[in-house]
């Protein structure tokens, strides 16, 4: 038990940001220690946890799930509004909200 509360103690020190630490230049800088280096910042191509860290971090999705209505909801985060769907339904258009 104590061997594991100290792995997830090591785990979570590991991917703390260090940028928490040292004093901010901008609102636009982000600072991650990582032990080893990112293999990309593509979200379609990342395939190890330190990328899909970044990635996570600096994109937005167009939707996401509201949890805590039932049953759950798609709702725009980034997209102005849910796609207009052709009525043959082969092309989708999503508008962006404005400013991003």
């Amino acid at each position: 038990m104590i061997t594991r509360i100290i792995a997830a103690f090591v785990l979570c020190a590991a991917l703390a940001p260090v940028g928490a630490l040292a004093q901010p230049e901008s609102g636009k800088v982000l600072r991650v220690a990582f032990a080893i280096a990112e293999t990309g910042f593509d979200p379609q191509a990342a395939g190890d946890a330190y990328s899909s860290y970044v990635d996570r971090a600096i994109f937005d999705p167009l939707y996401k799930y509201e949890y805590l209505t039932r049953p759950y909801k798609i709702v725009p985060n980034t997209a102005a509004a849910l796609p207009e769907i052709s009525p043959d339904g082969k092309t989708w258009t999503i508008r962006v909200r404005p400013g991003i």
